[in-house]
């Protein structure tokens, strides 16, 4: 496979996220069937539900595994929490 192929189908697997909306109408403060868990929805509308799906993977999630920015907010979280 070409390289312009490779390039084309990774732009075209990219997803947008709009977490901008944190108002009281957002889609993440709305309530979500708890069975609507199989991806994050753009507008994080279904967090919740996302989110205790992912309390019973079935794998270990290792830290190399995560972001930088997913491990800063990790620790800034139990560290607010501790607080």
């Amino acid at each position: 496979m070409g390289l312009k192929k490779r390039i084309s189908q990774s732009i075209s697997n990219l997803k947008v996220f709009h977490f901008h909306d944190t108002s009281v109408t957002a889609g993440m403060k709305r309530l979500c069937a708890l069975h609507d868990n199989d991806y994050l929805r753009s507008d994080a509308s279904n967090l919740a539900a996302y989110l205790f799906q992912l309390q019973d993977n079935d794998y270990a999630l290792w830290p190399r595994q995560l972001s930088d920015g997913s491990i800063r907010f990790i620790c800034l979280t139990v560290a607010l929490m501790g607080t």
